[in-house]
């Protein structure tokens, strides 16, 4: 385990990522003082939509030791992938590749 003073000046670091997720978070009004919305997935997903305003921001947590798949074509449109270091960025056509134990965070537009 590292101590603060290791992890302080690492951009790759567990405290960085943790410093910039709070900070991202703080600046985010859906995140902040929006409704939560669960909804109906596979026990190996957690897939949440926080909604204030005009923003609706989108997480989804892959629960299981491996990689899986998730396909947001039919749900959402305009996806646009929060790039935090450490988060899950690589979509194509509608899907998005979740690494093991990981998490994907975008601001989204539902299709209507």
């Amino acid at each position: 385990e590292k101590t603060v003073d290791e992890q302080d000046f690492n951009k790759d670091s567990v405290l960085q990522f943790c410093r910039d997720f709070l900070s991202w978070r703080k600046s985010q009004p859906a995140m902040n003082k929006g409704s939560i919305r669960i909804l109906d997935s596979d026990e190996s997903l957690l897939i949440l939509e926080r909604e204030y305003e005009d923003e609706l921001i989108l997480a989804v947590f892959n629960m299981k030791e491996s990689s899986q798949d998730f396909d947001y074509s039919a749900q959402y449109s305009h996806v646009r992938l929060i790039a935090l270091n450490g988060l899950c960025s690589n979509q194509q056509d509608g899907v998005v590749t979740l690494p093991s134990c990981s998490m994907l965070l975008a601001n989204v537009d539902k299709v209507v």
